[in-house]
C-alpha cells in the first residue's frame, strides 16, 4: 500500500491497476484502499462513513448481482456512464470491479472506451484471480500488479485470533484454502472443515469398495465443484510428493490430510495418480459450465476409485 500511496502522492497512479493474484489474500480489500486513497476519503469532511456505508457518491462497485455469476454489459455501461460525470466530492471517481474475469465479452467491450480514453481523475482497479480469461485488449490497459501469499506464519499469526475457540484449526483451514487466510476464515465460518473430514470419509468409502459412486455424486452435487476439485487436486498432489520424496507436505495438516485415508499410497501406481491429476485439471476448466453436476462428480469419483487399478499397455 505506500508503494501505491507515493506514486498518489506524486500525481502518477495508473487509471487502471490489475490486482492479480491467488483467491483469498486480500486483493478486493487493498483494492477498496486504493480506492479509497485516490478519493482522498480520510481527508474530506465525512467522506469515510459515506465510504465505509458504501454511499459515497464517486465510488463505484461492479460485480455480478446476486443471482448471477457474470458482470453484464448493461451494468458495464452504466459504470462507464457514472465515470464520466463530474465528481460530486471533488476528488475524481474510482470503481472496483472484482471478479473481473466475470465481465462477459460484451461487457468487457462496454468497458474498453473507458480504458482507453479515460476521464480524468478516474481510477478502476481490477481484482482477478484468474487473469487469463480476461480479454487481452483489457489486460495490455493495466498497470498489473501481482500479489503473493503470505508466508505461513504471518497467516497464522492473522488467523488465530479470529478463530478464537477454534484456533486448533487454523493449520487445517489454511492448508485447504492453499495458504490464503481470507479464504480460510471463510471457509471456518461455513463449516467446511468438516465438509473436508466427510469429503475424506466418502473417498475412503469409495476406495474400500463400500461406497456407491451415484449415491454418493449425488450426496456432493450441491457442493461447490470448485472448491472439491481443488483439495481433490491437493490429495493427488500430496500422493505424488509422498511417492517422489516420502513426505506427504511441508507441515503436520498436509501430513494428516492423508493419514486420514488408510490407503496404501506406495501400491499405487504413480501413473494412475498423474493421470487423475490431469483430469482433475480438464474437470475445473468444466465446473463453470451448466453441466449435469451429479454425471459430472461422478465421473470423477469413478477415476478415483481407478486409482488403484494396475496400469496396462
Amino acid at each position: 500500500m505506500d508503494d501505491f500511496a507515493r506514486v498518489h502522492k506524486a500525481g502518477r497512479m495508473p487509471h487502471a491497476i490489475l490486482l492479480t493474484g491467488a483467491q483469498g489474500i486480500g486483493k478486493r480489500e487493498l483494492a477498496r484502499d486504493i480506492a479509497a486513497m485516490a478519493l482522498e476519503v480520510d481527508a474530506d469532511n465525512g467522506a469515510r462513513q459515506l465510504f465505509e456505508a458504501g454511499t459515497h457518491p464517486d465510488f463505484f462497485h461492479l460485480a455480478p448481482t446476486e443471482d448471477k455469476t457474470i458482470i453484464s454489459v448493461e451494468q458495464a455501461r452504466q459504470l462507464s456512464g457514472r465515470l464520466a460525470l463530474t465528481a460530486l466530492r471533488g476528488h475524481g471517481k474510482a470503481a472496483v470491479i472484482a471478479p473481473a474475469e466475470a465481465m462477459n465479452r460484451e461487457a468487457a467491450n462496454a468497458l474498453l472506451k473507458t480504458l482507453e480514453e479515460p476521464p480524468g481523475g478516474c481510477v478502476m482497479i481490477l481484482v482477478s484471480h484468474n487473469p487469463g480469461a480476461l480479454p487481452m485488449t483489457i489486460r495490455s490497459r493495466c498497470r498489473r500488479v501481482a500479489l503473493q501469499k503470505p508466508g505461513r506464519e504471518a497467516a497464522l499469526g492473522w488467523l488465530r485470533p479470529l478463530l478464537g475457540e477454534s484456533s486448533n484449526q487454523a493449520e487445517t483451514l489454511l492448508a485447504l484454502a492453499d495458504g490464503a487466510p481470507l479464504r480460510a476464515l471463510v471457509f471456518h465460518e461455513q463449516g467446511l472443515a468438516a465438509t473436508h473430514r466427510e469429503l475424506l470419509r466418502d473417498l475412503q468409502a469409495l476406495h474400500d469398495g463400500t461406497g456407491v459412486t451415484p449415491s454418493i455424486a449425488a450426496k456432493w452435487s450441491g457442493a461447490d465443484p470448485v472448491i472439491l476439485i481443488a483439495w481433490l487436486q491437493r490429495l493427488a498432489s500430496q500422493a505424488v510428493r509422498l511417492k517422489m520424496t516420502g513426505r506427504a507436505g511441508d507441515n503436520q495438516a498436509q501430513a494428516d490430510e492423508l493419514k486420514h485415508l488408510k490407503i496404501s499410497w506406495p501400491a499405487i501406481s504413480l501413473t494412475r495418480i498423474f493421470e487423475y491429476l490431469a483430469l482433475l485439471q480438464r474437470a475445473r476448466r468444466e465446473a463453470d459450465a451448466n453441466l449435469n453436476r451429479e454425471l459430472f462428480l461422478e465421473r470423477i469419483f469413478i477415476h478415483w476409485q481407478a486409482l488403484k487399478a494396475p496400469v496396462t499397455r
